[in-house]
């Protein structure tokens, strides 16, 4: 054995308790090579060994291994007698040997018995297929046509419901695009499995979304730290708070109009015309996000327009 099993109440023995220190330690290293040669804990002829082979084999000198004591004797044919040792352990270890040994000559381990429910399953199956195609009623011959074996179809509904899954997967959902775009998402970008969580634990309103938009369009400097979430998982999982800090920035700052879902102001058309004809685009688009009154900043364009013409023409 690679292992020597002593139980507790071995050591709590009248045997061991009432033994000397040394004959307690000279016992155990006569049980341990007892285990090592799975000798039953009898040493054959061990009256004839000399100091020398005590020591080597066994651990203890000869004097410690005749010492008069109860937990080790010798008998008269000269075998020394080891007390307390665990033979039934040794007898476990040396079955289990065995039956794996025999097993190891058949090839492995001998297979498991398959119980009489699954033989009568098996049998009910190869010797009676049942039909799944809906062409029951017409015979086994519409199973196999021109030589060839076709599967069983599954059931239509289970088809159906799922495909219809997938469509449902498929359609598009304009507030999940526009979270993703808060951080340049792709709409075909794949989420992760806490981010659809949070998602569906939401129900986003479209106008929280359009200033959580504008307070994550600001462009930050540094006397302006604004502290927006930095992933998309963390404004899911605080998109409230993320509201509420976007409407407290803007009710300090101005919002942009073209993203104010409550703005009323309308462009008139002869801005609107001038606009496109316009080869000042970037001038108008400056002066048209910078001027608050509308009547204004088509004012100031005319203006510009004018100058510019008086310029090139002298």
């Amino acid at each position: 054995m690679n292992w020597l099993n002593i139980h507790t109440d071995t050591l709590r023995s009248e045997e061991y308790l009432g033994a000397e220190p040394v004959e307690r330690a000279t016992w155990l290293n006569l049980m341990a090579w007892c285990a090592s040669q799975e000798n039953g804990g009898i040493i054959e002829e061990a009256a004839t060994w000399g100091e020398r082979k005590w020591m080597q084999l066994c651990g203890v000198t000869k004097q410690e291994a005749t010492l008069v004591s109860k937990l080790f004797c010798f008998t008269p044919e000269g075998a020394l007698v080891v007390s307390l040792y665990p033979s039934d352990k040794e007898n476990e270890v040396k079955t289990k040997r065995g039956v794996a040994r025999a097993n190891g000559k058949l090839g492995g381990r001998p297979p498991k018995e398959p119980t009489s429910v699954s033989k009568i399953t098996n049998v009910a199956t190869h010797e009676e297929p049942t039909l799944q195609s809906g062409r029951e009623g017409k015979g086994k011959e519409k199973e196999k046509e021109n030589g060839k074996e076709y599967p069983p179809t599954p059931p239509r509904g289970n088809g159906v419901d799922l495909k219809m899954e997938v469509e449902e997967s498929r359609k598009p959902d304009p507030i999940r695009e526009r979270l993703g775009a808060i951080y340049k998402r792709r709409p075909s970008t794949k989420w992760s499995k806490d981010e659809e969580k949070a998602y569906k634990e939401l129900a986003i309103d479209p106008d929280d979304l359009a200033l959580v938009e504008d307070f994550h369009a600001v462009r930050e400097r540094e006397s302006n730290k604004l502290y927006r979430r930095t992933t998309l998982l963390t404004l899911l999982r605080h998109f409230s708070e993320e509201v509420d800090r976007s409407r407290a920035y803007f009710d300090q700052n101005r919002r942009p109009t073209r993203h104010n879902p409550s703005s009323t102001q309308e462009w008139p058309n002869e801005f609107v015309q001038f606009h496109k004809e316009s080869p000042w685009h970037s001038v108008a688009v400056k002066i048209a996000w910078t001027t608050p009154d509308c009547r204004k900043c088509f004012e100031a364009m005319n203006a510009e327009s004018s100058r510019a013409s008086t310029e090139s023409e002298s």
